[in-house]
Parts: C-alpha cells; sequence; structure tokens
C-alpha cells in the first residue's frame, strides 16, 4: 500500500516536468496510474488531504496546456475523493489523445512525403536539364537529412542510374542494400550500376545475392547474362541468357544474348 502511493506521488510530482517538455500523453498517463492507484483505497485524512491537492493540482496544469485545449476543449473537474469516476473522464481523455496522435503521425508523415517528393522532382529536373552537379547537390541533402531511408536512397540511386551516373548510382544503392538486405531489385540495380563501371567481380556478387532472393525472375537473369557477356565469359552468358528465355519464352533479347554468347564460343 505504501509503495502504491509512493508510485502514485511520483506519478504525479512528474506531470508539470512532462507538460513543459510537450509530452502531454505521457503526462495524463501519468495521471491516469495515480488515479489507478489511489482509488478506492482506504486513506488516512492526512492522506487524503495531500492526494486531493496533489490531484486538484495536476488538473489545474492540465487544464492551463494550450495543446490540449486545441484536443479536448472541455475543462476536466477532480471532485476531491472523485477518483473512481473523475477515472473515466480520464479513460475518455486518453483516448481521444490517442486518436489525436494517430492523426498527426499521419499528417507528419504525408507532409514528409510531400517534401521528399518535391525534392525528388527539383533533382530530376536537373538531371533532364544536364545539370549533374545541382542535382548531386539536392540529392545528397535529401539523402543527408533521411539517413536510414533505404527506399529513397534507391529511388535516387535508380534516377541517377537512368542519367548514367553509374559511379553516384553505385553509391546509393550500396547504401539502400545495406540499410534493406532483402530488398532484391535493390542489388538487381547496383550490379547494373557496377557493369558499367566494368567491376564485373564486384558486380557478380551482387547479382547472385539479388538470385537468392529472386531465383525465377527473367529480367535478372538477362541482366547476368548482360554481366558475363561483357566480361566475356561466353558460357556464363549463354547461361543466363538460356535462363531468362525459358523462364519467359517470348523473351527475345535473352534469346539474342544466348545465340550471339554461343557464337563468340565457337569463333
Amino acid at each position: 500500500m505504501s509503495q502504491e502511493l509512493t508510485n502514485a506521488r511520483r506519478n504525479l510530482s512528474q506531470i508539470n516536468s512532462l507538460l513543459r517538455q510537450g509530452k502531454l500523453q505521457s503526462a495524463v498517463q501519468n495521471l491516469h496510474s495515480a488515479l489507478s492507484l489511489v482509488a478506492g483505497r482506504a486513506l488516512m485524512k492526512s492522506e487524503r488531504d495531500e492526494f486531493d491537492r496533489l490531484f486538484d493540482s495536476a488538473v489545474s496544469k492540465l487544464n492551463e496546456d494550450p495543446h490540449l485545449r486545441k484536443i479536448y476543449p472541455l475543462s476536466l473537474n477532480y471532485v476531491p475523493g472523485g477518483e473512481k469516476l473523475f477515472l473515466d473522464d480520464i479513460k475518455e481523455l486518453l483516448s481521444v489523445l490517442e486518436d489525436a496522435s494517430l492523426e498527426e503521425a499521419e499528417e507528419a508523415a504525408r507532409q514528409l512525403a510531400e517534401e521528399k517528393s518535391q525534392a525528388l522532382a527539383a533533382g530530376q529536373e536537373k538531371l533532364d536539364a544536364g545539370e549533374h552537379d545541382e542535382a548531386r547537390a539536392l540529392f545528397s541533402a535529401l539523402s543527408g537529412e533521411h539517413p536510414d531511408d533505404g527506399e529513397l536512397k534507391a529511388d535516387i540511386g535508380e534516377r541517377v542510374l537512368k542519367a548514367g551516373l553509374y559511379e553516384d548510382a553505385a553509391a546509393y544503392l550500396s547504401e539502400a542494400v545495406a540499410i534493406d538486405p532483402h530488398a532484391a531489385y535493390n542489388y538487381n540495380r547496383l550490379g547494373m550500376a557496377l557493369r558499367k563501371l566494368a567491376r564485373f567481380e564486384v558486380a557478380e556478387g551482387y547479382y547472385r545475392k539479388a538470385m537468392e532472393l529472386t531465383p525465377e525472375d527473367p529480367n535478372l537473369m538477362f541482366n547476368i547474362g548482360r554481366l558475363y557477356l561483357e566480361w566475356e565469359k561466353w558460357d556464363k552468358a549463354v547461361e543466363f541468357g538460356e535462363r531468362a528465355a525459358n523462364l519467359q519464352p517470348e523473351f527475345m533479347e535473352a534469346r539474342k544474348l544466348a545465340s550471339f554468347a554461343r557464337k563468340k564460343m565457337g569463333s
């Protein structure tokens, strides 16, 4: 009993600090916890008077909080000794705050996605205009703002790969696969960038990783075939060109690749 009242006092004593930190939901949760610990307890008069003062003070601080007023315009009203009834009001308030918190998080996510989209579009405009240094600067700033966003780095990597900036593409895609090692598409694109840079052995390693994740992807098999074609490993080029064609019979480019490599083997 004594420990529970100590915990209730501690919870109430933290409310003002939590409100100053902008942690409204945590402050209300502390009030809820304190009410749960005290409600229905047989208290001595000195304890009853103490907790009536503590609850009244906590409620006053909450009623003065401008953030709470925006979300919950009704004033909280604590009646001395009425912890059980007041507990229901605080449960309702917590539910309202949880809904508001979810809405705020969803809105923040929408705003962040829009900001990323606008920044990516600005970088793409620079790429399309051939202003590669300006595009690099925009993409670098955006990537730096979101160091753990693998999808963003992969998106930038894809854009600079299409623009022929293979060193940049390899760097961004390397970061993307480090953040999300299960995204086969990124390994495939990284392999393409490295092939363009004639880093064949490194590209092979990433393609092999992609194969572990998507062993039945004809486009991946074709890209590996192109790697071996440029590496002049004709037998491997034939193998993967045929694998791509077997997986997708109408894949004529894969058949041409295998045919060309086969001729090279015989020459």
